[in-house]
């Protein structure tokens, strides 16, 4: 409501649907991590989230938190572009298939055709 009112709109013209997570709020822990596993900063500002150091500790902290979660993860990118730019990174340096061996990797496709 509040976007939408401070942006001049009618509150009465203002209405929201919700529907509840397929996941139990009970499994979920969603976490914010400022700092890898050597203790480096994760920094995904435009300006380091492409750089090697960057994308190198990213891929540290998967592996550590792949080791320990029991069930599934998801991971968020910003962009499919950036999706991409991650998961060539992770394959190429070897990290992907650490992954893999203990988890199924889904990635969701751009567009519905992929």
């Amino acid at each position: 409501d509040q976007l939408f009112v401070s942006a001049g709109a009618d509150p009465a013209r203002v209405s929201s649907f919700s529907c509840d997570h397929v996941v139990p709020g009970q499994n979920m822990l969603p976490l914010v991590i400022s700092s890898g596993p050597s203790g480096a900063r994760l920094d995904f500002s435009y300006q380091f989230r492409d750089k090697k150091e960057t994308l190198d500790e990213l891929g540290r902290a998967l592996v550590n938190i792949v080791n320990m979660v029991p069930g599934g993860m998801v991971v968020f990118f910003p962009s499919y572009d950036y999706e991409k730019l991650v998961s060539k990174h992770l394959e190429t340096s070897g990290v992907l298939a650490r992954i893999e061996n203990k988890k199924k990797i889904f990635r969701e496709p751009k567009t519905s055709s992929e």
